[in-house]
């Protein structure tokens, strides 16, 4: 290519067009003599509106898919459709209660699903590996229909490239086939997961279609970018490149998923934050510019050359975007706390109802109820405690109802439920709790003592919010899964979650810990009986136009699996739920307030993108190390070493405050810990294949 750059082996230089077919020249010379007096690329604009025309069908299609029987009956299930029969106990006695009941199941425990992992690193392997030995046969013809394509877009101009064969390709372009592997290979996959299930035709026409259509797009890049003289052009088109085939891969995957049909729509409450989306968008060009910048100059004052500078920005600029937008948008938080000041407890203390739903916590339930009561001493309103017992088979109900007898600031009842699910545990408590504020709490949490949840509860004297989540710490240090946890904790919930909550981007409140007006509830008909319904609530309570906001100052305490094989189902089970509640609320993008819910879903899509750009620095890592040697080791280095320094700096920050000591000489093995968490992911993705997730047929 221009200045030694090629694609496949095959050289662009600056030149005349190669010619339309000379059955085609005759009749072409006429018009085209004509036209080329314009200076007018005419060709790119039948291109243009034919792309046009597939984009403005699909986001069509998108939106509409809302008015299908499927979303009809994903709205009649937040209807309660029955009555379940349970029994309340006080410390005066029982009674039976009737409580109204959305469908009723237990929530389908992840099964496992390593077999489709494997088969997925085995295929992709095996394209990558077929792409890469016979690159310039495979892709040679790829080049010719790259100056095919230009002919049709520079018409009829002639497209300003020429092949030649005698240039060696400075660098092979990997991203194109990297990501067609990955394209290539996730259906396969697919289709030899355990469950056995064959995509509906449907789907599998779709997905024949965005491979096509995802070659069509980048025949169409790389005729734009890769024949235009100047290196920074093509440079950036290496971003695109990558951008569209995160975007692609995206899509595919989706067609293997079974979803639920999406809510259509909910009623606005509160008026519109134009403001928050004027940040989301704003910042995240700056952060975009800012990181982009920074990176080329690292890997020019490090003394990369060639290639090695675009590809440190284009493999690290997701990394490093993320946590400078959060940067830039956390001032915002502050400003919105400060412009809005809460009342004292002694001004502000509705009467509050923990709600602790349980199943089998004959360990844990009898410590959550006294913890809870002792947070309780420093809330001057009244507080009542419901344990949700979903239908236990050890002596959960037993120690329950002997501790709620112990109580000493505030009252306490046990409901006695058939087994449904956490959802239908929490809903029922929702259903017989007093108090005009719920504080959720799960059995094997505690909240601090010294703190309680009164700061928390004072957030809901302002009408615009309507979920808070209380600062949680792991209850435990030892192993290393808490480690994780604790510096995850740093990183998410203390430094990017106040960025993404003043951008109205943060789709969760965690369920560890998280309050509510118990109106807001009962208007949506409480938690959906799936994985992740802390997630869907919270993305369902900003649709209606609330905020959701963290308290810094309300601290609890979670816990945290010590081992993998626990981390490991908690984990499948975070990435199944989250899954779920966006694919259930993605209509909010396109509700007309797309602050209200819609941010929070594209930010969780776009991360899903950034971490298909993440898997391609290692990719990449291991490529500099093969064709470039030792060199090749020392640039891996200094971008893995970039890529600790991006957060190890705010994690250190975050981890001290916490008081979390015993996680710093942890924070080197941050990647490690992230690829791990990576392959839970992936093993999550295979237990919502068609035929594994039992929820939604």
């Amino acid at each position: 290519m221009i200045e030694g750059f090629a694609l496949g082996g095959l050289s662009f230089a600056q030149g005349g067009g190669a010619g339309l077919p000379s059955s085609l020249s005759s009749i072409a010379s006429f018009w085209a003599n004509l036209l080329r007096g314009f200076g007018i690329p005419l060709g790119a604009f039948p291109v243009g509106v034919v792309l046009g025309y597939i984009l403005y069908r699909a986001v069509r299609m998108v939106r509409q898919r809302g008015r299908t029987a499927d979303a009809r009956t994903a709205e009649q299930e937040f209807i309660p459709t029955g009555w379940v029969d349970g029994r309340l106990w006080t410390t005066e006695g029982s009674r039976p209660v009737r409580i109204p009941s959305l469908r009723h199941h237990p929530s389908t425990a992840p099964p496992r699903s390593i077999r489709f992992v494997v088969a997925l690193a085995l295929i992709f392997v095996a394209f990558a590996s077929a792409f890469l030995l016979l690159y310039p046969h495979i892709f040679g013809p790829y080049d010719h229909l790259v100056g095919y394509v230009g002919q049709v877009l520079y018409w009829p101009l002639g497209w300003p490239g020429v092949f030649g064969t005698g240039q060696t390709p400075l660098v092979y372009d990997y991203i194109f086939p990297m990501y067609l592997a990955l394209l290539l290979s996730w259906p396969i996959a697919a289709t030899l997961a355990p469950n056995r299930v064959s995509l509906p035709p449907s789907r599998r026409w779709m997905i024949a279609g965005l491979l096509v259509l995802y070659v069509s797009v980048e025949l169409v890049i790389d005729a734009l970018f890769f024949t235009v003289p100047g290196q920074s052009v093509r440079n950036f088109s290496l971003i695109v490149r990558a951008l569209a085939g995160g975007v692609f891969l995206t899509m595919v995957m989706y067609c293997t998923f079974a979803l639920p049909g999406p809510l259509l729509r909910l009623p606005k409450k509160l008026p519109r934050d134009r403001g928050a989306v004027l940040r989301f968008f704003g910042f995240g060009v700056l952060a975009i510019a800012i990181g982009a910048l920074a990176l080329y100059s690292f890997s020019l004052y490090l003394q990369f050359h060639g290639i090695v500078p675009v590809f440190t920005v284009l493999l690290l600029l997701p990394a490093v975007t993320v946590p400078i937008w959060a940067l830039l948008n956390r001032p915002f938080f502050f400003r919105y706390l400060k412009q809005h000041p809460l009342p004292s407890l002694e001004e502000f203390h509705p009467p509050v109802s923990i709600i602790i739903p349980a199943f089998n916590e004959e360990a844990d339930i009898r410590d959550a109820i006294l913890s809870a009561d002792r947070a309780a001493a420093s809330y001057p309103g009244p507080v009542a405690i419901v344990v949700g017992n979903d239908g236990s088979t050890d002596r959960t109900s037993e120690v329950a109802r002997q501790a709620i007898a112990e109580l000493e600031h505030s009252v306490g009842v046990v409901l006695d439920l058939p087994h449904g699910g956490k959802s239908s545990a929490l809903n029922g408590a929702l259903r017989v709790a007093p108090g005009e504020i719920i504080v959720r709490l799960d059995a094997d949490s505690r909240i601090s003592d010294v703190t309680g949840f009164g700061p928390a509860v004072r957030y809901f004297a302002n009408p615009e919010i309507g979920g808070v989540q209380g600062q949680i710490h792991p209850r435990q240090k030892d192993h290393w899964p808490r480690k994780l946890r604790a510096m995850e904790i740093a990183w998410q919930h203390l430094f990017l979650r106040p960025g993404s909550m003043s951008a109205r981007a943060a789709e969760v409140i965690d369920g560890a810990f998280s309050v509510f007006r118990r109106k807001d509830l009962l208007a949506l008909n409480g938690w959906i009986p799936w994985n992740g319904e802390d997630t869907e609530i919270s993305i369902r309570l900003q649709r209606l136009g609330y905020r959701i906001v963290i308290a810094l100052d309300a601290q609890g305490y979670e816990d945290v699996p010590a081992r993998y094989a626990p981390l490991r189902k908690q984990r499948i089970r975070w990435t199944r739920g989250g899954v779920f509640a966006n694919a259930r609320n993605y209509p909010a993008i396109f509700s007309g307030a797309i602050e209200f819910g819609g941010l929070a879903i594209l930010f969780y899509y776009l991360l899903v993108l950034r971490a298909g750009a993440r898997a391609l620095v290692f990719v990449y890592l291991g490529l500099l190390t093969v064709f470039l040697g030792v060199p090749g080791i020392v640039h891996a280095a200094y971008l893995l070493l970039a890529l600790l320094l991006l957060r190890s700096i705010p994690l250190a920050y975050f981890l001290i405050r916490m008081r979390r000591y015993d996680a710093l000489p942890w924070i080197p093995a941050w990647p490690v810990l992230g690829i791990v968490k990576a392959v839970y992911r992936f093993e999550a993705f295979g237990t919502i294949l068609f035929g594994a997730a039992p929820e939604f047929y």
